[in-house]
């Protein structure tokens, strides 16, 4: 579900986007590994800063359809399936499993002994999870995500380029450049994350707890 999201309507509005704040920049400092072999890098830029000279959307996808066909909107697809695919698979199985273990298991009932149930997490147990969730979203998402601004900003040629800018001065030492902005990201997706999974869960109690008997009932003669 991330990755079609990703592919079909993140990558083209991301584009836009990171066009438009290009244009904030222009003429501003630019970070030092953006110069490449043979200044691709570079040349990509002034490419994308003048395509981009226009300051509204329309414009940027006027100006990108122009030079680079409609297909040139999904500039970055692959970095972005990446980012939301892994993203929220990380997102899903840390929510699930911080759910498990702080839900305590507990007998169901003495003739049913030999089968567990176990009971709906409180409230406090889903803000949790779903902070954890956010969190780990943001680990995988944030850097893979500075990379595809790269990409969509015209700082990098391509996938394979931004990779190769991001280890220019070792791996370790590209770690603060790829993380740049961690406190923003985590301060929103720790919360935000929360929020959702706490919106989600009291929506699909209230929807099991109204559900219609026409609609309960085969799943209660199933039981008995």
């Amino acid at each position: 579900g991330g990755a079609v999201n990703a592919a079909l309507f993140c990558t083209p509005v991301e584009y836009v986007r990171n066009q438009q704040i290009a244009q904030i920049g222009n003429g501003s400092r630019m970070p030092a590994a953006a110069a490449g072999p043979n200044n691709t890098s570079l040349d990509t830029r002034r490419s994308f800063q003048t395509m981009s000279s226009s300051s509204g959307p329309i414009s940027v996808i006027r100006r990108t359809v122009q030079s680079n066909g409609v297909t040139g909107l999904w500039r970055g697809m692959v970095s972005t399936i990446l980012r939301d695919s892994v993203g929220c698979g990380l997102f899903f199985v840390a929510m699930a499993y911080s759910q498990e273990q702080l839900t305590p298991r507990q007998d169901a009932c003495p003739q049913d002994a030999n089968r567990h149930h176990k009971p709906q997490p409180s409230t406090s147990t889903i803000i949790l999870s779903g902070a954890l969730a956010g969190v780990a979203y943001w680990l995988w998402a944030l850097p893979v995500d500075t990379i595809k601004t790269w990409i969509q900003s015209g700082t990098a040629s391509n996938l394979t380029h931004a990779v190769k800018m991001s280890q220019r001065h070792g791996l370790v030492q590209s770690i603060p450049s790829l993380f740049r902005g961690w406190q923003v990201a985590y301060s929103r997706g720790a919360p935000s994350a929360a929020i959702t999974v706490v919106t989600y869960s009291m929506v699909f109690r209230y929807l099991q707890q109204h559900q219609p008997q026409h609609v309960r009932k085969p799943k209660d003669q199933a039981s008995s």
